[in-house]
């Protein structure tokens, strides 16, 4: 299964909105099947992105979901804004880096570019 930016970006801004652990269930608005959910989530703790317990068995998939993490605070950060989120999809598609390490770094690299224009600006 591909590696979905988008959906990991919309779990991290779901899990924001939450107060308390959350189920697999919250995540219903996003449309997508039950297993690509799951692996998704999986890869976001597996990164350190969020904490939380696989809660799967035999017969479903499931995590429980505690709270993000420092690093998944940072990235979200960086990534909330629509238009430089659509950016740096676009730069990491052409340097064929999609990874969330180079997400993360290009969002940062935007974020500070705009704001030296803004600092200049004022």
């Amino acid at each position: 299964m591909k590696r979905d930016m988008d959906l990991i970006r919309k779990i991290l801004l779901t899990i924001e909105e939450h107060d308390d652990s959350i189920q697999m269930n919250a995540f219903s608005h996003l449309q997508c099947n039950v297993y690509t959910l799951y692996y998704h989530i999986k890869l976001l703790h597996e990164a350190g992105f969020i904490e939380g317990e696989d809660a799967s068995s035999s017969k479903w998939y499931g995590f429980v979901i505690h709270s993000i993490t420092w690093e998944g605070h940072e990235f979200l950060d960086a990534a909330r804004e629509d238009t430089r989120w659509q950016q740096a999809k676009e730069i990491a598609g052409k340097a064929g880096m999609g990874t969330l390490e180079a997400m993360k770094s290009i969002l940062i690299q935007l974020g500070a570019e705009t704001l030296k224009r803004t600092m200049l600006g004022s």
